[in-house]
C-alpha cells in the first residue's frame, strides 16, 4: 500500500503546512505594522515641518551655505544670523559683501540642509536692528526694494519704525521696510 502524498506532490506534512501558513500570517502582519509605522512617522514629520517656519529652517542652516533670490537678484552667501522677519548673509570669501534680506519678500531659496533650528537660534530683533548697524558703520550700501527689484545706492542715514532713510549726497530716499528687499554692504574691509 502507498502512502498518500500532498496534492503539491511532496511530503509537506499537514503540520507542517499550518505551521507555513501561521509564519505566512506573521510575516504578513509584521508587514502592515511595519507600514503603519511608517505612515505614522510620515505623520510625525509632516507635523514637525508644519510648527516651524521659515525663520526656524534657516537657523538649523547657520553657518552653511545659502542662495537667496529676492528682487530678481540672487544672493549668495553664509547664513550669518537669522530673525523672525530677516536673514543675514556673509560672503563665501573673505572681504565678499554681506547682504541682510527681509524674509517677508523672498522669492525662494536654494540650500542643503533641511534641519530645523530652534527658537534660541532666532534672534528677537526687528529688521529694524541689524539695518540700524549698517547705519552706524556710516558704510556705502545697495538697497533693493520693490518686487521689480529697484535698486539704490547710498548710505544708510536713519532707520524709522516703519521706513529705511537713505543718504545719496545732499538727497534723502525713504523706503517702507514693507518693501524692502535686501541691503548689500559695499564698503569694502570688515563688513557689519
Amino acid at each position: 500500500m502507498t502512502e498518500p502524498t500532498s496534492p503539491r506532490g511532496d511530503d509537506t506534512s499537514g503540520a507542517d503546512r499550518v505551521e507555513a501558513l501561521f509564519a505566512d500570517l506573521a510575516a504578513e502582519e509584521q508587514g502592515r505594522t511595519a507600514h503603519e509605522r511608517m505612515g505614522e512617522l510620515g505623520d510625525l514629520v509632516a507635523g514637525e515641518f508644519a510648527d516651524h517656519g521659515l525663520a526656524h529652517r534657516l537657523a538649523g542652516a547657520v553657518g552653511a551655505p545659502v542662495e537667496v533670490h529676492v528682487a530678481r537678484t540672487w544672493f549668495d552667501g553664509i547664513i550669518d544670523a537669522v530673525g523672525q522677519q530677516w536673514v543675514l548673509l556673509r560672503g563665501r570669501v573673505p572681504g565678499a559683501p554681506r547682504a541682510l534680506v527681509n524674509l517677508a519678500r523672498v522669492d525662494h531659496l536654494r540650500m542643503r540642509r533641511v534641519a530645523h533650528g530652534s527658537d534660541a537660534v532666532i534672534s528677537r530683533l526687528s529688521i529694524r536692528s541689524p539695518l540700524r548697524r549698517f547705519g552706524e558703520g556710516r558704510r556705502e550700501c545697495r538697497v533693493f526694494c520693490g518686487s521689480d527689484g529697484q535698486v539704490l545706492e547710498g548710505m544708510v542715514d536713519a532707520v524709522g519704525a516703519d521706513y529705511l532713510q537713505i543718504r545719496r549726497g545732499a538727497a534723502v530716499d525713504l523706503v517702507p521696510l514693507h518693501a524692502l528687499a535686501a541691503v548689500q554692504d559695499l564698503t569694502p574691509g570688515d563688513s557689519v
